[in-house]
């Protein structure tokens, strides 16, 4: 479902089919036009989902706020499945990190695929 430019309703729809949804386990979402908002309907649905295996929302402007809202709908939901989160150049903070640490504890097969951490810059040898 990549490259259709679901935008923020779109996201808001996703976010209902994921809630009522148990048989899909892949969501390819990257490339939408998903904004942080969109993240949030995103993550409600995920703070149910049982089903849902892997989730690629890379490439949108979700930002790192909708990043960390989506691994903490995961976080808060114990019966969830996901194993791949992927938030591809989408660069995270220091928030992200330790909540995805967190979230290891419970859910040590989940693998974030990120965009870099921001302020991760290093000099440059002389």
């Amino acid at each position: 479902m990549s490259f259709n430019g679901f935008g923020k309703e779109g996201a808001a729809a996703l976010g209902l089919v994921l809630k009522e949804n148990n048989i899909l386990e892949d969501l390819n979402v990257s490339n939408n036009r998903i904004p942080p908002e969109g993240a949030i309907y995103l993550a409600t649905g995920l703070k149910v989902n049982k089903t849902l295996k892997s989730l690629n929302v890379g490439k949108n402007p979700i930002q790192n706020g909708g990043c960390f809202r989506i691994l903490k709908a995961v976080h808060e939901n114990p019966s969830s499945a996901l194993e791949s989160f992927n938030c591809s150049d989408i660069p995270i903070n220091q928030d992200f990190e330790d909540l995805y640490t967190r979230v290891k504890e419970n859910f040590p097969l989940l693998r974030v695929n990120h965009g870099g951490r921001i302020g991760s810059f290093r000099k440059a040898k002389a």
